[in-house]
């Protein structure tokens, strides 16, 4: 099993920050019923753990990301910049 690390960003006004409290979703195009859900820390950061190799679909606010899980992959990281 392996998990997704990342963070998010907003680049609203000036450079880029750290946003916290902001919903993430993760779907699995090849699963139709499987969705998890998180919320960004301090420093905006958020973890999916036990995810199968697959393909996911990130989601923060309006933006979604696609994230691949290879086979025999521990952990994926992901930066994501969002206007918020």
């Amino acid at each position: 099993m392996a998990s997704i690390v990342g963070r998010v960003l907003s680049t609203r006004r000036g450079p880029p920050i750290a946003r916290e409290g902001l919903a993430v979703t993760v779907l699995q195009s090849s699963q139709p019923h499987f969705d998890l859900a998180a919320v960004t820390d301090e420093d905006g950061t958020f973890v999916f753990h036990g995810l199968a190799p697959g393909r996911y679909l990130l989601g923060v606010g309006d933006k979604q990301v696609e994230v691949l899980l290879d086979e025999g992959a521990e952990r994926v990281s992901i930066e994501v910049t969002v206007e918020v």
